[in-house]
């Protein structure tokens, strides 16, 4: 049994690194049309600008072949779902923990229809539980506290360790991102980005690793590839807790669409809303100070958004 567990999980990571190479694949490609077009037609643009006209160019191809391969690999799964139930094993890869006996002899998973990966036709309990308006608002909650808490847990870092080469190298690509002063580099990290990388790591790359496994497994490897994506040290290591915590809802929600709108609050307040607040609050107590504080504040405000979302704070709490 152990052994043809972890040979699922190694032909898991396999798939998962075939999705990696194909989309280096895409992105060369998309980086030799864009180059093609800007000495056609884009003669004029400044390099920060076509830097960040070619990043949205690649958000935009790699969320439509996202969307199709996705559809694709839903229906070859309805299709294997099918041959399995015709062949009489009935629901196979269900989770026995969190099962209740109905009345009628059937069983359901913890409140929801029992399936062998996320964001099949798994009911959303949240969805019940809270509605939709209401998950949508505390995932908006979510996103501004769990940026606070990135935010000034990798601001304070730098207090601490700023005078060594990585987070010297750190600041110095921040600082290129922020100098340039460009529209189109707000809109890439505020809408195009979330959408095209949830698609692929929400969507593809976890469902890929789930055929090796538990959630645990693939929310993990989802967001070391996440991390890895990043393409640096620092931004790899808080993009791996934020793509925990997004794979998190994604696959609780059974919805890319509310892990689309996280990573959209996320990026959002790390642009507009948590800078600015700690500047007010540096500016009364000072800034060290005020990252401490923030640590404080925002690690307890993300701890208890989890308990309450996991239903730890509560009597009959849901089981993931």
């Amino acid at each position: 049994m152990e052994r043809n567990n972890m040979s699922k999980k190694i032909r898991a990571l396999i798939y998962v690194l075939l999705a990696f190479i194909a989309n280096f694949i895409l992105q060369f490609f998309v980086v030799i049309g864009m180059t093609v077009a800007r000495l056609v037609f884009l003669k004029n643009i400044s390099d920060d600008n076509f830097k960040v006209l070619t990043n949205v160019g690649y958000s935009i191809v790699a969320a439509v072949v996202g969307i199709v391969v996705l559809i694709v690999m839903k229906r070859m799964e309805q299709k294997k779902k099918l041959e399995y139930g015709a062949m009489g094993y009935g629901r196979q890869g269900c989770d026995q923990k969190g099962y209740d006996q109905q009345k009628d002899g059937t069983t359901e998973c913890a409140g929801q229809t029992c399936d062998d990966t996320y964001s099949d036709s798994r009911c959303l309990a949240y969805e019940k539980r809270y509605g939709v308006f209401k998950d949508t608002l505390k995932l908006l909650l979510f996103g501004i506290i769990l940026q606070g808490f990135v935010y000034c847990i990798l601001n304070l870092s730098y207090q601490v360790f700023g005078n060594t080469a990585l987070f010297k190298n750190y600041a110095e690509l921040i600082s290129n991102l922020n100098g340039s002063k460009s529209l189109y580099i707000y809109i890439y990290t505020m809408f195009f980005a979330p959408i095209s990388e949830e698609i692929l790591f929400r969507g593809i790359v976890m469902r890929l690793a789930q055929k090796g496994g538990s959630y645990m497994f693939a929310n993990f490897v989802q967001a070391f590839a996440f991390g890895v994506f990043h393409g640096n040290i620092i931004q790899g290591i808080y993009a791996f807790v934020l793509g925990l915590m997004l794979g998190y809802v994604a696959y609780s929600r059974n919805s890319l669409y509310k892990s689309i709108w996280l990573h959209m609050v996320v990026n959002i307040s790390g642009i507009i809303i948590i800078p600015q607040l700690l500047n007010i609050v540096s500016a009364g107590i000072g800034v060290e100070s005020a990252y401490i504080l923030g640590c404080i504040v925002f690690t307890s405000a993300v701890s208890v958004w989890l308990m309450a979302d996991m239903g730890i704070l509560k009597k009959g709490h849901i089981t993931m």
